[in-house]
């Protein structure tokens, strides 16, 4: 075989290693546009069907019941953080007490997607192009981890957010809209629960996320505190004066931020 037939098939075989290459590259968009047409398939047909469902109101009562909203000790914790709230020394800033709210509703992301995210870690400020190192760690730890698509990046950063909630939140109103001032979590035995990992990690995260937004934390409140503190009016008003501190701590600190935020 001549030296140019030689390398006419080495050339074809090189075509065809790449014909075959794009049509793998096809085969898995495919398959993932037929997963997504599934999904969507799939949640067309729950809805349609829960539409129907819910135009019976006793084949609705045999899937879903009314459930406790608090439980005793959250419920006189309330009570008492909606008394405290509105004490001599507090009233003034006329605090609004909330309970179960979703991380989502106190809590955003900067960037909605990933695009936006990928687009704000350079950006230009008064004609210089700047870079967000933190974002720019973020991505680059999120490329080595590979959870650098969109759902990846939603799965990570938003979902936790409307998973989960915290017990109460303290708000205060300023230039008349209500910001959160202080989340208080009440944590019963199962929280120190070695065995409850997942718990624990999502109460690490609430801890770290309300620090980094600047919004005050307090998770040392019991149930056995509270059970203390129904033993005797002693005890009860010590507990008061304990989240009344708290709380005016809270404020305080929230004014530095507002400062700092103004002043710069």
């Amino acid at each position: 075989m001549s030296i140019l037939g030689r390398k006419e098939i080495a050339a074809l075989k090189a075509e065809l290693a790449e014909k075959e290459r794009e049509l793998d590259s096809i085969k898995e968009l495919l398959a993932d546009v037929k997963g997504k047409t599934e999904q969507n398939n799939s949640e067309r047909c729950c809805n349609k069907f829960r539409a129907n469902l819910i135009r019976n109101k006793n084949l609705v009562a045999s899937i879903y019941v009314r459930k406790d909203f608090m439980s005793e000790n959250e419920c006189i914790l309330y009570k008492l953080l909606c008394e405290v709230s509105a004490s001599d020394k507090l009233k003034e800033y006329s605090l609004n007490v909330f309970a179960q709210v979703r991380l989502a509703d106190i809590v955003k992301l900067w960037e909605n997607t990933l695009d936006e995210f990928q687009n704000n870690i350079n950006f230009s400020s008064n004609g210089e192009m700047k870079t967000n190192h933190n974002k720019k760690k973020v991505y680059s730890e999120m490329e080595a981890s590979g959870l650098n698509d969109e759902i990846s990046y939603k799965q990570t950063f938003l979902y936790p957010l409307l998973r989960s909630h915290v017990d109460f939140l303290i708000c205060r109103p300023l230039n008349k809209i209500l910001t959160p001032l202080m989340v208080i979590e009440l944590f019963g035995e199962e929280h120190f629960d070695n065995k409850n990992k997942k718990l624990q990690s999502n109460d690490e995260f609430k801890k770290s996320l309300f620090e980094a937004i600047k919004v005050s934390f307090d998770n040392s409140m019991t149930n056995e505190a509270i059970k203390e503190a129904l033993k005797n009016e002693h005890k009860l008003n010590a507990l008061k004066s304990e989240l009344e501190g708290k709380i005016l701590d809270a404020i305080r600190d929230d004014d530095e931020h507002i400062s700092k935020i103004t002043c710069d």
